[in-house]
């Protein structure tokens, strides 16, 4: 379905806020919410280029629970500890 720009974005932030409080904020990627939104990754992509750029909109939503954003990033932490 052909939606407006905003309209797309608003809809892709839906689907991975859903995302995130199921499975956890780093289950949430632009393959997973293109499936799930009936689109490419291309078209997810367009709006966030990036799994970070996606994450993070996600995360700045209203109505995250702190505990999400907690666990994604203690681990980004761990893996930078581990690669640094």
């Amino acid at each position: 379905m052909r939606l407006s720009g905003s309209s797309r974005r608003a809809q892709i932030l839906s689907i991975g806020l859903a995302m995130a409080g199921r499975d956890g904020l780093l289950s949430v990627t632009h393959e997973r919410v293109a499936e799930s939104a009936d689109v490419s990754a291309a078209t997810v992509r367009r709006y966030y280029h990036t799994a970070d750029n996606l994450r993070s909109a996600i995360a700045s939503q209203d109505g995250v629970p702190q505990s999400v954003v907690l666990d994604a990033l203690s681990l980004g932490l761990r893996i930078a500890n581990r690669n640094g």
